[in-house]
């Protein structure tokens, strides 16, 4: 069973990594990134699983002293956040970007490209609510 506290708090990582509001630093356990909040380290992790044909399992672990205190699963939130799978791959998404200097790195290449941040946008600020298909 996943608290209800864990479901809020992984629904807030996406939310502030959207926000841009994290540090994340790469570890040295391969696919992995953390944070620290408060007292805690939150790490975020993807996992290749043995069959081909299936997504990589994400895995959002608190820890404290190195000491992992709890861990849960996109496939263990499934029942208690509809999305579980895609917004877990998005944190990891997002913490890979932010702990390996994607932004600062595109936007040095924008910049040598003689295209201001502010003139780029992304895929979403081009569509309005109204023209999306779903």
């Amino acid at each position: 069973m996943v608290s209800k506290q864990i479901v809020e708090l992984v629904k807030a990582l996406q939310a502030r990594g959207y926000e841009n509001k994290l540090s994340w630093t790469e570890t040295d356990k391969a696919n992995a990134y953390q944070t620290t909040i408060g007292t805690a380290t939150l790490r975020i992790r993807e996992e290749e699983t043995q069959f081909e044909q299936r997504a990589p399992d994400y895995y959002l672990e608190i820890l404290r002293d190195d000491l992992v205190l709890e861990s849960v699963s996109d496939s263990e939130l499934a029942s208690y956040l509809r999305d579980s799978f895609q917004t877990m791959a998005e944190i990891y998404t997002n913490a890979r970007a932010k702990a390996r200097g994607i932004d600062e790195i595109v936007g040095d290449v924008l910049k040598h490209l003689g295209i201001s941040e502010s003139a780029s946008k992304t895929i979403d600020d081009d569509l309005d609510e109204e023209e999306i298909p779903f």
